[in-house]
């Protein structure tokens, strides 16, 4: 029962590990960012909070659906929903604010704007999902060991938030975000007008990322 706590914080610190790599993706910033000790403050970032909040909302909510529209009717309605929380992320991705993503207009004006691209991110998560069950439910994942089963599912949920950080860097001229850090504009080598502080915490930050 004492590695409970442990496992709460470990999940939270991931949890916002993954929202800062698709912030930093959507920046057009090419390497990773480091897990920081930061990142350990459940107060520090509320997106991972919001985003379970609604995932168990929308189960209650279509579950409650169920007894005026049947089974297949809820289960339809959870689908619909469902499918909008990639835009919810990906809007709280470009916007960085918590509030933006509760707004339907913003939402559905981000799907607008990305087209056939956020027909990829849902397709992408469906198969996420199916290699989710193969890896739990299957005979050849029973086979696994359980460290290198729960290593793939944390590599799987980060691919899903690459993708959403890269696609809002593709697409940020259609949906109006300035690039940060263009991958045509980093430099491997030092910069003579970048203060020695700056360089040296880059310096490490490109250490520990690896």
């Amino acid at each position: 029962i004492v590695g409970i706590p442990l496992g709460l914080i470990l999940l939270s610190w991931f949890s916002k590990y993954s929202f800062v790599l698709m912030d930093r993706l959507a920046e057009g910033v090419a390497e990773p960012p480091v897990l920081s000790t930061e990142m350990l403050n459940p107060l520090d970032e509320q997106r991972p909070m919001i985003l379970l909040l609604m995932a168990i909302g929308l189960f209650y909510a279509s579950d409650a659906a169920s007894y005026w529209i049947g089974q297949r009717g809820a289960l339809v309605l959870m689908l619909a929903v469902g499918a909008l929380l990639p835009a919810v992320v990906a809007v709280q991705g470009a916007t960085g604010m918590v509030v933006q993503s509760l707004n339907p207009q913003r939402v559905l004006g981000l799907i607008v704007r990305l087209r056939g691209d956020y027909l990829l991110i849902l397709g992408f998560i469906a198969l996420v999902w199916l290699f989710s069950r193969f890896v739990v439910g299957s005979t050849v994942g029973e086979m696994l060991p359980l460290v290198l089963r729960i290593a793939l599912l944390m590599y799987a949920w980060l691919a899903m938030f690459s993708l959403i950080g890269g696609m809002l860097f593709e697409r940020r001229f259609d949906i109006g975000l300035d690039d940060v850090n263009t991958l045509e504009s980093l430099d491997t080598g030092a910069d003579d007008d970048m203060p020695d502080e700056r360089l040296r915490d880059r310096e490490m930050d490109r250490i520990y990322a690896e």
